[in-house]
């Protein structure tokens, strides 16, 4: 049986590349990446945590947080291309909040948290890089 954050984890793979938004999507469990292999557009989709919290004997609510990272050389005065990122996370977020996610072995299952971080400006003064993130988190009941 697989882990069900990751499961979600690669559903959330399987809905965004299907949607076919000019991005293959990947399922990484650390957003590592070198520089040089971001001059094209790289999206990476991450299991982070699960809470659990428990609701009887048998049964527990779990809350699962996973992230979008969106990542392209860039520089920092390059606004279009900035724009255009931030444009692609808010259509990944508005694509993900849409409708419950179809989960094998797991009951389809709404958003029920979003948060998005815009970019990294470290990372874009330092390196170049635009790295976006969307953190969604996904609830689920299980047992008995």
């Amino acid at each position: 049986m697989t882990a069900p954050i990751v499961a979600t984890a690669d559903a959330i793979v399987t809905r965004l590349n299907d949607a076919v938004l000019g991005f293959t999507a990947e399922r990484h469990f650390v957003p590592n990446h070198k520089t040089e292999d971001l001059e094209s557009l790289t999206v990476l989709i991450v299991p982070r945590s699960e809470e659990i919290a428990r609701l009887g004997r048998q049964q527990h609510n779990d809350r699962l947080h996973i992230s979008v990272y969106v990542g392209k050389q860039t520089t920092y005065d390059d606004l279009a291309a900035i724009d255009a990122n931030l444009d692609l996370l808010e259509t990944i977020k508005a694509n993900l909040l849409s409708s419950v996610l179809p989960v094998p072995g797991l009951a389809t299952m709404p958003v029920v948290q979003a948060e998005l971080v815009l970019f990294d400006e470290e990372q874009l003064h330092s390196s170049n890089t635009f790295a976006g993130m969307l953190t969604v988190v996904y609830e689920y009941t299980s047992g008995t």
